[in-house]
């Protein structure tokens, strides 16, 4: 303990150090830890809720209980005589302010509107963005707070962006099973009217939010009616489904020779949205979503043009968590252009395609920010956009050498600008190669 001490007769002033103890001495210490508490906490806990963590978190060691003995009342805590929870020496305890600054127990999201204890774990809440959403998430809970609860209730803040898993990249895997199922740009074959079954890669725009679907087409003359189902491919890592739980109708107007299709279709997707998926505090998301189409080829100087242009209309739904449904609906596009020249047995291609991306849309999310000292949750109602900041746009080209009739390899390069749909992201190529044989 540092003094001060002057006489005062001589005048003589003397500053030292000394030991000492008793309540007397440790009473500034404890005030001075509560008011570093009260600080830390923002002063959004009471008195009481203050003076607790401290016997909480209080480093102790108990009188032992010879044998034979019983603990003394007033070292006892819970009723049980047989051991002390208290030392004669210390009492509560040693006053431990690290210990008591930290979370006691799991900290867990506050979903009713008084601090309780027991929510949704903070380390299973996540959102999981889809592919079409892009880094609008994370933009949208950039630079904001969530208030997270110990087992006292006490609020401890952290970064909100840190519940949002980025999107991955698609694999090479899946690139290239896009890449080569994406040659037939139209077709000049003869479908046959009946029924089919295929088990396939991702289909396209908005069908492909059902990943590895299973689907079945059925055609009459130029109409075709088709369902298609996922099957949930894990995705890389295995830990969840990647666009995997969807299903959807579509009625297409095909004319035989190719030239030109419209179509109209329906996607449910029942735990996701445009592939986001969300966990634990978040609640669930899911989606009713219609789309149109329409594709056209010509031939010119040689030439096979084709495009094709996709809108979809999405209604979100959110439900048992902090994400809430804003008004109106989410507004997705996707297009494709592709020119192709047959030489001899091959086929030259270029290409130019902005995959599935959300136009317009959003959720709202009932932040939680912090407490009263009387207990009562403060909430921040926060949008949550679904437009993400870029457009990816990938260019191709490649060559195709056909080798039978459903047989063929081909080679070729695609870049593309602003991947993942980020305005952040730079320019990334990747040369492509395989071979398909259908038996």
């Amino acid at each position: 303990v540092a003094h001060y001490r002057k006489d005062k007769e001589t005048g003589d002033v003397e500053r030292g150090y000394a030991h000492a103890s008793g309540t007397s001495l440790a009473a500034p210490y404890v005030t001075g830890g509560l008011a570093v508490l009260k600080h830390w906490f923002r002063t959004q806990l009471a008195n009481e809720d203050l003076l607790a963590r401290l016997y909480e978190t209080a480093q102790v060691t108990p009188d032992p209980v010879p044998p034979g003995s019983s603990c003394p009342a007033h070292l006892d805590l819970d009723g049980n005589r047989n051991d002390c929870e208290l030392s004669s020496a210390l009492g509560r305890g040693l006053m431990d302010l690290d210990a008591a600054t930290a979370p006691v127990g799991m900290v867990s999201f506050a979903l009713g509107g008084k601090v309780a204890g027991g929510g949704p774990p903070a380390a299973s809440s996540w959102l999981s963005p889809g592919r079409a959403t892009g880094d609008a998430m994370s933009r949208s809970l950039a630079g904001r707070e969530i208030a997270l609860f110990d087992s006292l209730d006490a609020p401890f803040w952290i970064d909100a962006d840190r519940f949002v898993q980025e999107p991955a990249p698609p694999g090479l895997a899946s690139r290239l099973s896009h890449w080569l199922a994406g040659t037939d740009s139209g077709g000049d074959g003869q479908p046959e009217d009946g029924v089919s079954f295929n088990l396939g890669p991702p289909a396209r725009a908005h069908a492909g939010l059902a990943s590895q679907p299973v689907a079945a087409e059925a055609r009459l003359g130029n109409a075709v009616l088709s369902t298609f189902a996922s099957t949930g491919s894990p995705d890389e890592a295995g830990a969840r489904s990647v666009n995997g739980g969807a299903r959807g109708l579509e009625l297409a107007w095909k004319p035989k020779n190719g030239s030109a299709d419209i179509r109209a279709g329906w996607v449910r997707e029942t735990d996701e949205l445009f592939g986001s998926g969300a966990e634990g505090a978040f609640g669930q998301l899911s989606s009713n979503l219609s789309f149109v189409s329409a594709s056209g080829a010509f031939e010119a100087d040689g030439w096979r043009v084709a495009a094709a242009t996709e809108f979809g209309r999405a209604m979100p739904d959110a439900g048992d968590g902090v994400l809430r449904v804003a008004d109106g609906p989410a507004l997705s596009s996707a297009f494709s252009a592709e020119a192709a020249r047959r030489l001899g047995t091959g086929t030259f291609r270029v290409t130019l395609q902005q995959p599935l991306r959300v136009e317009s849309g959003r959720l709202d999310l009932s932040l939680p920010v912090g407490r009263t000292p009387e207990g009562t949750v403060l909430r921040r109602q926060v949008p949550v956009d679904l437009e993400p900041s870029g457009r990816q746009i990938d260019f191709g080209i490649d060559w195709t050498e056909t080798l039978a009739p459903s047989s063929y390899w081909r080679v070729g390069a695609v870049v593309s600008h602003e991947p993942g749909h980020n305005a952040g992201n730079r320019p990334e190529a990747v040369v492509l190669a395989g071979l398909r044989v259908e038996l």
